[in-house]
């Protein structure tokens, strides 16, 4: 499985404050314990979680989280048509169809975001939010 994960989800891995950080790091841990199953972000979302780390732990420790952030996922470049389909988009926001379309390029299997209503009407790929995700690949018990 190709799990394409959204900056939102990435910065949640750092920051626990934003109240996502056990499902981030859930998802990411699938990677680790799956030979099947592989994590992705965007060169966008690289971007995006360093400059936000380097704002709030300094330079020295941004590094050291990006670091380790690549032991446990991959990266995915944006070709021109990446960029090229997210202008002509109807998604509302320009970021959010770029991810989209890293993620189709990628030949992701999933999305999983915080925001699913950037997502959900403009691709085809199975959108979810973190909790959904997990609430999916775990099998429920009953009792009967």
């Amino acid at each position: 499985m190709r799990i394409f994960i959204d900056t939102n989800v990435v910065l949640d891995l750092y920051f626990p404050d934003r109240g996502g950080q056990i499902e981030a790091v859930q998802i990411v841990d699938l990677a680790r314990k799956d030979q099947q199953t592989r994590v992705y972000i965007s060169i966008l979302s690289v971007a995006n979680t360093a400059y936000s780390l380097r704002k709030r732990v300094g330079k020295e420790e941004s590094v050291k989280c990006m670091k380790e952030l690549f032991h446990s996922i991959n990266t995915l470049s944006m070709s021109d048509m990446c960029y090229y389909n997210a202008l002509k988009s109807d998604c509302p926001d320009f970021e959010d169809a770029l991810q989209i379309y890293c993620a189709d390029d990628g030949n992701c299997d999933v999305i999983v975001t915080r925001d699913k209503k950037h997502f959900d009407a403009y691709t085809d790929i199975p959108v979810y939010t973190p909790k959904e995700f997990i609430k999916k690949l775990t099998p429920s018990t009953s009792c009967i």
